[in-house]
């Protein structure tokens, strides 16, 4: 299997796509912060619901722009089975 890793940062006409690196960044910032400082206490640091909003706000917010993306003549994008 040939994989490199900046290919999920790929869509599928080969551009790079600014929101999926927002997508990826966004969390991995947020849960790396939970873990840093829940290894760095000893203790068990809960996700605040701030930082949940803006993880399940940000993958809402990828989803929803997934299903209205158009492609290049304006009617969006038929999925084939």
């Amino acid at each position: 299997m040939n994989w490199n890793f900046f290919q999920f940062f790929q869509d599928e006409n080969g551009d790079f796509s600014c929101t999926r690196l927002m997508t990826f960044i966004i969390p991995a910032n947020i849960l790396f912060n939970q873990t840093y400082l829940t290894v760095t206490t000893g203790t068990w640091i809960n996700l605040d619901p701030i930082s949940a909003g803006i993880i399940f706000g940000v993958l809402g917010l990828k989803y929803v722009q997934k299903k209205v993306e158009v492609n290049g003549n304006g009617k969006p994008e038929k999925k084939e089975a």
